[in-house]
């Protein structure tokens, strides 16, 4: 198991950047084992440092929560500028 000491030290030598210590625990077998049992929510070190202290597992600090949103975002103003289409060509005519 790894120890709080080991992921401090981890981090210092790279700069201060969580993120890729946290991206490649949140994408390992271990979160995922983890994310289903409670009591590994407790006593795992990495568990709390990634999802606990730094809030890394969180569905909104996902990819996919950013492309969806992206997407969804993107649809909504296509939309709008086909409505504002659609409405002039209608004030147009008539």
């Amino acid at each position: 198991m790894t120890t709080r000491n080991d992921i401090k030290f981890r981090i210092l030598i790279n700069g201060g950047s969580v993120g890729w210590f946290c991206r490649d625990y949140y994408q390992s077998d271990k979160y995922a084992k983890c994310a289903e049992d409670e009591t590994c929510k407790t006593t795992d070190d990495d568990y709390h440092f990634c999802c606990n202290h730094f809030n890394y597992c969180n569905f909104y600090s996902t990819n996919w929560f950013f492309w969806v949103i992206f997407f969804l975002v993107a649809f909504i103003i296509v939309g709008l500028i086909g409505v504002f289409i659609w409405r002039y060509r209608k004030k147009r005519r008539g």
